[in-house]
Formats: structure tokens, C-alpha cells, sequence
């Protein structure tokens, strides 16, 4: 039994880098941490705040869960990108960043390094300010699995606003949202990437993602048989 034991600490010990073995990991965006300093992120979420330079890829400070300590952050400089909104809605609606629809001239992709089966939750919403696209596409690496146009954009009444979902589901409220959101499920082998913004007119306003493994059970195949779980 020891022995058995053994070689499944060794398994899970090299096991690849950003395996999503158990993984569930919160990513919210915003300007400034200390916004939300009365209602915080949970253990298993980080603040995003902006691409220039706060979290540029690579940022490696997500120390805690273990399981969400890899490597994150934009792959992009934008200058205008990160906004603090409504302190309501902390922590993962509170702000955004926010990417002009101007096509290919200046992309945002948020980048995550993990993999597998993998499920993605995630809000474009802007509690203060209507936008009228909304547009993300959820990629594998650079290969695109899915892709939201939002024509209808998102609506603010100045307190409030409506939210897209991951599968592009338009909820009237960020309670709403919140309660109700799909999320997307695939697999994912090079590492997670969310493109915001396309060629038609105002900001795609990014304000939470969460990955979270899509998998029975936590632990590969062969860490299960070597503990005698199987």
C-alpha cells in the first residue's frame, strides 16, 4: 500500500503543467484590488486589473489554490483598458476591462494556462454604461471553439446592467446573470484564451471569467488505480 502510494504522489507530481485535475479558478476585472477591499475574492479568485502593465502574460501571483497557480494575464497592451464601476456588485461584476470594437487594430486576448475538459463561465457587462456589442471568442490556443456577436450589446440603467453570458445568453440583470449563466464546456489542449472586441463600434466590457474542470473526479486515470481507488 505504501509503495502504491508512492508512486501516485510521483504521479501527480508530474503531472503537466495547468492540468485541470480538480481545477476552479475566478478571474475578475477591474482598475484597483482595493475597490472591493468590503466584499473581496474568494480563496480560489484574483483581481485582473488591466493590461498595461498591472497583468500583462505572464503573471504568476496566484498562489493560492495550488491547483490555479499557473501562469495568466493579457496578452495585449491597451492603455485605456481597466474600469472600477459599482462596488454593489463585488467582486465579480464591480468593473471591467474594456476593448475598443476596432477589429484587429489593437486585439485583447486574456490568456490562462490551463488545460483539459474544461468548463468557462464568464460575464461582458458594464454596470454603469450601455454598450451596444458585446463580442468575445473562446479559444484553444489560437483556435477559436466559440464565438459571441452580441448585437444587442448590454444595457445599463446607470445601477444596473444587463450581462452576456458564455454562451452568449443576454440576462437583464447581474443578479440575474449571476443566478442563471451557462456555462461553455470543451477540451482544451494548448492553454485557454478569451479574444474580446471586433470590427463595429463601442468597447467589449470584460468582467469575470471562471474555469473550472469538466471532469468526475479530480485526479487522472492513473492516480486513482495506483492509490487502489479503482
Amino acid at each position: 500500500m505504501i509503495i502504491r502510494r508512492l508512486i501516485a504522489f510521483v504521479l501527480v507530481a508530474i503531472a503537466l503543467p495547468g492540468e485541470s485535475f480538480g481545477v476552479d479558478c475566478g478571474y475578475n476585472f477591474r482598475e484597483t484590488s482595493a475597490y472591493c477591499s468590503g466584499a473581496p475574492e474568494a480563496a480560489n479568485e484574483i483581481a485582473v486589473l488591466g493590461n498595461n502593465p498591472n497583468d500583462l502574460y505572464p503573471q504568476t501571483d496566484f498562489n493560492s489554490p495550488a491547483e490555479c497557480d499557473v501562469s495568466y494575464g493579457w496578452e495585449d497592451i491597451y492603455s485605456d483598458m481597466p474600469r472600477n464601476r459599482s462596488a454593489t456588485y463585488c467582486p465579480n461584476a464591480a468593473g471591467n476591462n474594456q476593448q475598443p470594437n476596432d477589429g484587429d487594430a489593437s486585439p485583447a486576448k486574456f490568456r490562462v494556462d490551463l488545460t483539459g475538459d474544461l468548463c468557462i463561465e464568464l460575464g461582458m457587462t458594464d454596470a454603469t454604461y450601455s454598450r451596444p456589442v458585446q463580442y468575445f471568442e473562446i479559444r484553444d490556443g489560437t483556435t477559436v471553439l466559440s464565438t459571441c456577436n452580441d448585437t444587442d450589446g448590454t444595457t445599463s440603467t446607470g445601477s444596473d446592467s444587463s450581462v452576456t453570458d458564455a454562451n452568449c445568453n443576454n440576462h437583464t440583470t447581474i443578479a440575474n446573470w449571476q443566478s442563471n449563466q451557462t456555462a461553455y464546456c470543451d477540451t482544451f489542449s494548448s492553454y485557454v484564451s478569451i479574444r474580446i472586441g471586433n470590427n463595429s463600434s463601442g468597447d467589449s466590457t470584460l468582467a469575470h471569467v471562471r474555469i473550472y474542470s469538466n471532469t468526475p473526479s479530480s485526479k487522472p486515470f492513473s492516480v486513482l488505480n495506483a492509490m487502489g481507488e479503482l
